[in-house]
Parts: C-alpha cells; structure tokens; sequence
C-alpha cells in the first residue's frame, strides 16, 4: 500500500509553489516561512487562519520550512520537501486505510485491494500534488486513525485508545473540520456492537462534542464565504448535489476529466444537460448496494460511509462557485474503495464457486490490467500540478466555455512571462464572454501588452477596463503599477489610492499608496493607510516598517525602535528593518547597538539582495553629511565596503575614522579591519 503511494505521487516532487494558496497561505505566510516556537504558538491562533481554522498542517509547513533553512535553501529550491512530505502523508494514511478495513474483515484480499486502489486513484492525485491539499491529507490520516483508535476502545476498553481517539479527533478537527466524523463513528460503533456499553457512548459523546466545536469555530471564520456563495448561485440546490453525486460516482469508475475546478451551474436549473446521466449513475449505484447486500456487506457500508463523509461539501448550500473538488473526496474516497473492493473480491468468489475458470481469469487480467493503468492515469494527471501555467491550461481544456476560465489562465501566462500567450487567452476569455462584468481579462491583456513593449496600447486598455469597473480594487492597483513603472507617479498614486477607497482590505494597495506618501513625507496621510493594513493583517511587513520610518522622520526614535525590534523578533532575517534600526540606534547615540545591526546584514549578505546594504550604505552617507561630528556612520559605511568587495574606498573611509574617532576600543576595531 505504502509503496503504490510513493510511486503515485513521485510526478508531483518536481512541483512548484501554484499561484493562490501556496503563496499566501505557505510560501509568503510570516509564522509559516520564519518557523520558531513563538511563531509556532501563534499558527493556533484563529486570526493567523483564513476562512477555515487549520493549524496543524500549517505547522507541517512550518516544519518543511524548517528543514528547508536546516539544508541551506531557498524556499523555491526546497519545494520538493513540501511535496515529498504530502506523498509520504498518503502513503501513511493508505496504511491505515488497509489497517482500518482488516479490522473488519478476515479476507487480506480485501483491505488490501482497497488500500491500494485509494492509493493509486486519479481523483485523490489533486490531495497529493497540490502544496495545499496538506489540509486534507493531515485531517483524513488523523480521522482515519481516530476510528481506529475507537474500534480498539471499544474491543478492549483500554485508556490509551480513547486519549489517541479523542486526541487524533482534535488534530483532524484542526486540520480540515469533519463534521461527518462522529456520524460515520457512530455507524460503525453500532455495527460493532449493536447495543453498546457507556464507555463507549461516553467516548463518542467526546468526539461528537469535539467536532461540535471546531465546526463552530469555522462556521465563524468562513462566514463571509458562505454568503457570498449563496448571493452569487442561483437555482436548484437539489440539481447541483445530484450534479455532484453523479460527478464524483462516475469519475471513481471512469477517471476522466479531472482538474482542479469545476464550475457550478448558475442559474442551476432541472433542464441541465447532465442531470439524467447523473440520476442513472445514482440509481446504479443504490442498485448495487441493494443487490449485493447479503453477498458483499461492505458495500453498503462503504457507500453509506462516503454519503456521510461527502455530504457537508455538497451544494446544498451553497459556498462557492464551483460544482465539486477532487480534493473534498479524498476521506469519502475511502468508502468508495472499500465498496469497490468488497464487489471485486464478492464476484471474483462467484466466479471461483460457479467453476468458470475462463471467467476467472478473464476476470484477473481486467484486475491487473487496470490498475497500472490508474496508476499511468494519475501520473499524467499530476503532471498538470507542476506549474500555475500547466494546471490553468488543464482547467481550460476541461471547461473551455466556462466563465473565467481563459483570464486565469491569461494571468498564469502573464506571471510566467509568457506575455503573447496571456494576450491570446485574454482576448479568448473577451471573445467568449463578452457581456462579463468582470473587466480583468481586458486588463490582462493591457499588462501583457505593457510588458511587450506596446506602452501606449497597453496603458489606454488597462485604463478603459478599469472605467468599465471603478470599484475593482485589483484592477485599479495594476493600473496603478503600471503607471509607476511609466515614472507617472502622481497618476499612481491618486489610483492607489482609489483602489484603498475600492477597498478598504486590499493591502497591496494600502501599503503601495502609503509607501508613495510617506516618499512625498505626507506622514499622516501615510500613517492612516499603513494603519488600515495592520489592522487587515498585523505581520504586513511594509506597513510595519513604514510607520517605523514615520516615526523616525517625525523624531520618535524610540517606538521606531520598539517597532522595529518586534519585526525582527517574529521576522529575524528581515534586514530592510535591521538596516533602519541600525540608522536609528546611530540617531539614539548607540553606535554598538548600530555595528551589531550591521554585522548581521553582512553575515547575511549571500542570503539577501545587494540593495539592502547599498541602501544602508547611501543612507549612512548622508547622515555622515548631516552629522559631522558623529564619526561612528564612516565606520559603519567602510564595513559595507568591504563586504560589497571595495577595499580601497573602505581603508579610506577606516583612516578618516579614526582621525574623528579619539575611542581606543573602536581605533582598535578599525585597525583590525585595516590589517586584513
């Protein structure tokens, strides 16, 4: 089981960070990319979570991130540790899926086959090759080994199975919330035991009081999401969770046409075209199980197993706009497996009790035959989880006329610097969709344009989308950057500042308008936009450090300091803030608090771009300029010299130190650095 795991997923180790999650929730998240205790701590917090409390794999990937430092790499170098942990997690968690089900059968043969084919299914490669299905990999593995933490407590009684039960609930809770869990427990309590004793009605009152909670905690974080979904969809719920049912029945048979999006019908109506198809395969599915009820027991157990575990991410009520997610089958998955399995296994004793040796091995040869060849299938698919580029071209060649499809992948071309394709597929998404209220596929193209070189055409379609959508806050801030990059800086400001108006949460553009501000020293103009983004998010590093150099320009050295400090206790390798801080230490007259700051930039200099000390450099320049009688900045300034491989202008800089400097402790400091 472990070894089909590994093999299913080794496509997905060369992957990349995907635009969207993996960049905000894993590669740029502070207490994520910076991992250390305090920060640990803080991943438990509900304010470091969006829309769903998940700090457990978030805590995996800070783990990953720690490893990844360990080895002395780039985060995007290290990208294959992310996905190995992903691959290794299904790996583990198909053992326990084949552990699970053998506690229920004597025949090997069928937790064995179930295991396996959960481990090789196409329909659970997106869990695995996407970064951020780490959520359902981590809440499946602990929701499965809870269960079978359950059946032991309630086989034997013994205490450490119901601590690991109730401790595996919280960690799957805290992962990706199940709120099915404690219902597919209960089943499979009473099919143990149909009348089962207090303890382990008292265990399951744990559990469903757990799971309770953390369904509690969620609804509040994802509140927003669920009416938003239910002001954009229209139409039959009851159509869109047949849609669904039929859709992820029929693909666990046949496996195609899998990506990672699906649109939603909207409006969803009773004419929809596939809604016949979908009845059929439902009602052969009810069939099956009542057919093969007496002969194969499982089978409704596995059907009734994933009905209970998938029926919180069907569109009953609707959330977003999509129909279904290969990822939200991954736990459900399982009961599928093992139905399948049981219906194998049922026919293959058929066949060997009726005597028909040529049906038999006809029989086996299928068997053989088809799962290398989902094996093959799922290394195909997880080709397409590589890149943004090649999971938005996926997207859109299984729904070429679905709405938006084309603009994402316009802006996956364009972030690849593949700006001819991003003006294709923009004009695409236009042509096909013209009365869209959504401008971004026309400011698409004006980017893409921009960055061929056609300034001029690309600026007057960037700005015709964005009259056509003033209150679009990201079209507004594109139009802005591009403006900046023009040297039209008044024009990007006044849009910058639209866009905050647009948008009062779109920190890019609060810290963008505040940065140009606080260039113009309009401090408190500044101070209310970088006040507004920490209130969006208290670790915007940018607004953060501006209202540092706020204070710094206004004389209140020492909340610059106090601030500055905080950044670099939760961010230590932040050295644009060890460089303003060592400018302030110079200002509060502590020159060794000021060389300790420096020294540090330098340790890290292979690890940061030149700029941040070529920055610092200009800066202790002009406070030279300022401060004649201060000569610790020269002193500083020839350290950075020397690091930036300029001996001559450093030993030049060290001599007229120390015809300024009358200390001993730092003459000597500048001799050691002339001897070298």
């Amino acid at each position: 089981m472990a070894v089909a795991a590994l093999l299913m997923g080794l496509p997905s180790l060369p992957g990349e960070f995907l635009p969207g999650d993996d960049i905000t929730l894993v590669r740029d998240h502070i207490l994520i990319n910076h991992p250390s205790l305090d920060h640990a701590v803080k991943i438990f917090r509900p304010d470091a979570n969006r829309d769903l409390y998940q700090p457990v794999p978030l805590l995996t990937f800070a783990a990953n991130f720690a490893m990844v430092h360990g080895l002395g790499l780039r985060a995007e170098a290290g990208v294959w540790l992310f996905h190995l942990t992903n691959v290794l997690l299904h790996a583990a968690t198909a053992v326990l899926v084949w552990w699970l089900i053998a506690r229920w059968s004597s025949d090997t043969g069928l937790p064995t086959l179930a295991a396996v084919l959960f481990a090789i299914h196409p329909l659970n490669v997106e869990t695995v090759a996407w970064l951020n299905g780490r959520m359902m990999l981590t809440s499946t593995f602990f929701a499965v080994a809870a269960l079978i933490a359950a059946d032991a407590w309630q086989a034997r009684g013994r205490w450490p199975a119901a601590v690991l039960c109730v401790s595996c609930t919280a960690l799957a809770m805290m992962s990706k919330v199940r709120p099915g869990l404690a219902v597919l427990m209960l089943l499979l309590m009473l099919l143990r035991n149909r009348r089962p004793g207090v303890r382990v009605w008292l265990l399951w009152g744990i559990v469903a009081a757990t799971t309770a909670f953390f369904a509690w905690v969620n609804l509040g974080l994802s509140r927003g999401l669920l009416e938003s979904g239910a002001e954009t969809l229209e139409g039959s719920p009851v159509v869109r969770t047949i849609l669904a049912l039929g859709w992820y029945l029929g693909r666990f048979v046949v496996p195609h046409g899998l990506a990672s999006w699906h649109p939603s019908p909207n409006p969803a109506r009773w004419t929809e075209p596939g809604l016949l198809s979908a009845a059929i395969i439902l009602a052969l599915a009810a069939g099956a199980a009542l057919v093969s009820r007496r002969r194969a027991r499982w089978v409704g157990l596995g059907i009734a197993w994933f009905l209970i575990t998938i029926a919180v991410t069907l569109p009953l009520i609707p959330s977003r706009n999509t129909l279904v997610a290969e990822r939200y089958f991954y736990l459900p998955g399982i009961g599928l497996c093992w139905s399948a399995a049981a219906l194998v296994i049922a026919a293959f004793g058929e066949m060997r009790r009726r005597r028909a040796p040529a049906a038999t091995v006809a029989f086996l040869a299928m068997g053989i035959i088809a799962l290398p060849v989902l094996l093959v299938a799922s290394w195909r698919y997880a080709q397409t989880y590589q890149t943004g580029v090649a999971r938005a071209e996926r997207i859109a060649a299984c729904h070429p006329e679905a709405e938006g499809v084309w603009r994402n992948l316009a802006q996956a071309y364009l972030q690849a610097g593949r700006f001819r394709a991003s003006v294709e597929a923009a004009r695409t998404e236009q042509r096909l969709h013209p009365d869209a209220k959504s401008t971004s596929a026309a400011q698409l193209e004006g980017m893409a344009l921009f960055r061929l070189g056609r300034i001029a055409e690309g600026l007057a379609l960037l700005e015709a989308a964005v009259e056509k959508s003033p209150d679009d806050a990201a079209g507004l801030f594109r139009l802005a950057g591009l403006y900046q990059e023009a040297n039209r800086h008044a024009d990007a400001l006044r849009t910058y500042v639209r866009a905050t108006e647009a948008d009062p949460r779109y920190n890019p553009a609060l810290t963008a308008a505040g940065t140009l501000l606080l260039g113009e020293r309009r401090y408190e103009q500044a101070r209310t936009l970088f006040e507004q983004a920490l209130h969006n998010n208290p670790y915007d590093l940018t607004a953060n450090h501006g209202l540092a150099e706020i204070d710094v320009d206004q004389g209140r050295l020492d909340t610059a300091a106090d601030r500055l400090e905080s950044m670099l206790a939760w961010l230590p390798d932040y050295d644009g803030a060890r460089a303003t801080l060592a400018l302030v230490e110079l200002r509060r007259g502590r020159p060794e608090s000021a060389l300790t700051q420096v020294e540090r930039i330098i340790a890290h200099s292979q690890r940061n771009p030149r700029n941040v000390s070529e920055s610092l450099l200009v800066a202790l320049k002009e406070y030279s300029a300022e401060h004649a009688d201060d000569p610790y900045a020269i002193f500083l300034a020839s350290l950075l010299l020397l690091d930036q491989g300029r001996p001559v202008d450093a030993r030049q800089g060290l001599l007229a130190f120390k015809s300024l400097c009358p200390d001993p402790d730092w003459q000597a400091r500048a001799d050691r650095r002339l001897s070298r």
